[in-house]
This record gives C-alpha cells, structure tokens and sequence, in this order.
C-alpha cells in the first residue's frame, strides 16, 4: 500500500501534512501519538 501526500486535520488542529508512506506486504505498521494513542 502507498500514501502519498495525506494531510489529515481535526478541527484547527493539524495530524499529517504530506505524509508519504509504503507498507509492503506482510508488514505490521503502527502510528501512534505521543500518549500512545
């Protein structure tokens, strides 16, 4: 899977901006925040 250029805001509050990722198959991938969340 790719992504290319997501941004993403919630609000006023900013996620991603311009994020580009590959997953390849079989990987395991997390995003988590500073808490953990």
């Amino acid at each position: 899977m790719e992504i290319r250029d997501l941004n993403y805001s919630r609000g006023a509050r900013v996620i991603f901006k311009g994020l580009n990722l590959t997953i390849k198959r079989g990987q395991i991938t997390a995003i988590m925040g500073p808490s953990g969340t």
